[in-house]
């Protein structure tokens, strides 16, 4: 904490009075000048020879440290002075993204000598992000009126605010799957719920799987075949290469949800799930199962921000273990960057499953004024209609995501353009 002990402006102007009257009598003669304006001199040496001042303590503490947009945090703020003063002004500064339940966010309080006052102001979480809460400024007034003591509360208190989920019923199901048990159907036989196919009996069977009307129509054994349940390696990758929005909305706030509502999902269905965060930085999370892993990569997502580089970014600055060779890769990208779609055309060529999302740009992007500004923009989306076209005959489904609708009907046109592309092949 920080504090500094100034004039009252009013006992500031009552002396610069009296210092002008008294160097004007000096100038020009004229003492009855001094007469005039030597009281208010003489107030403000008497004043400060009585006023002492006061020392002022500030100490902020959360009610909670880790909430969802929405949620409404208490923040108290503990005031202590070593002697009475009748009149303390408090403010609190909130960053961009948390904003006071009643404004203004401060108050006047008075405080007796020894016993601490502590004030709660109501904030609401309006954007998801990492906060430092706590920039509290006091103002207290002396007892005569002379000095204003200010002190301010340095530490802020980190504030983790996660977004909102977006409710999902599914998810991209996986082409491929791993040998742990899960949630979803495997492609391959074995011992499971879903049936596959009959087949006649062979050593090793359970009699239990013995179909008993087949059987007796063939005139041998023959057994049920099924699918057994499987989990699924993902990787959601995030493309932070560039962005477009407007104030805090934009192509980045839309991934990010999307990359939240999809972790929870994905494990919910037991999946091992990770994150790679490519762009100017390079971030990851290896894929790993649980609501331990959806907890850390939300933590991650709150860190996530556009970092211009100029420099070529590779898959090989990723780690082998963040990127399993039967993972399911979905990109969240708004295919403004000429290296994020190198990036996912090297993702394909090394046989991942990838399906992408594109966080469409046109919204925050309003073509200019005039005719040309109509025609460059249009020539713009003709571009980005060939490069999804282009994706599309690599065979990875590009579907585009428009600010304000659901995510739910984008991801049911994914799982219909792989499941169409699977029966084309």
């Amino acid at each position: 904490m920080t504090s500094s002990r100034r004039l009252h402006p009013r006992v500031r102007a009552y002396a610069c009075l009296g210092i002008l009257g008294v160097a004007g009598a000096v100038a020009v003669g004229r003492p009855e000048l001094a007469a005039v304006t030597a009281p208010a001199l003489l107030l403000v040496a008497a004043g400060l020879a009585r006023d002492t001042g006061c020392g002022v303590g500030v100490e902020v503490t959360l009610d909670r440290l880790r909430v969802v947009e929405g949620d409404e945090v208490t923040v108290r703020v503990r005031l202590s002075v070593d002697r009475a003063v009748e009149r303390v002004d408090v403010a609190l500064a909130l960053p961009a993204g948390l904003e006071p339940v009643a404004r203004p966010a401060s108050a006047s309080v008075a405080i007796p000598a020894g016993v601490p006052r502590t004030l709660e102001f109501g904030v609401r979480a309006s954007r998801w992000g990492g906060y430092g809460v706590g920039a509290v400024t006091a103002r207290a007034t002396g007892a005569h009126g002379v000095t204003v003591t200010h002190a301010r509360a340095d530490g802020l208190t980190p504030l983790r605010v996660f977004p909102r989920d977006a409710r999902l019923r599914s998810a991209i199901p996986p082409a491929r799957t791993r040998a742990a048990v899960g949630s979803r159907v495997s492609r391959r036989s074995g011992d499971g719920i879903e049936h596959a196919d009959l087949r006649p009996l062979q050593p090793g069977d359970h009699l239990r799987s013995v179909h008993a009307r087949v059987s007796a129509r063939r005139g041998a054994p023959w057994v049920n075949d099924r699918h057994p349940e499987r989990n699924a390696d993902v990787v959601l990758f995030l493309d932070t290469f560039a962005e477009a929005g407007r104030d805090l909305a934009g192509t980045l706030d839309l991934a990010v949800r999307a990359v939240a509502a999809l972790a929870t999902v994905h494990v919910a269905a037991r999946d091992r799930v990770g994150v790679v965060s490519f762009g100017g930085l390079v971030r990851w999370l290896p894929p790993r199962a649980g609501p331990v892993q959806r907890a850390r990569i939300l933590d991650a997502l709150l860190d996530t921000a556009i970092l211009l580089h100029f420099a070529t970014r590779r898959l090989d600055r990723v780690a082998a273990a963040a990127l399993p060779s039967t993972a399911l890769v979905v990109a969240l990208t708004p295919l403004l960057d000429e290296r994020s779609v190198e990036v996912l055309s090297e993702l394909r060529g090394r046989g991942l499953d990838l399906a992408v999302v594109e966080v469409s740009p046109v919204p925050f992007a309003p073509p200019a004024p005039g005719e040309l500004g109509e025609l460059a923009h249009r020539l713009w989306r003709l571009e980005r209609t060939a490069l999804r076209r282009r994706f599309s005959s690599r065979g990875v489904p590009v579907v585009a995501w428009h600010d304000g609708q659901p995510l739910e009907p984008v991801l049911a046109e994914v799982i219909a353009s792989r499941r169409a592309a699977r029966t084309a092949r």
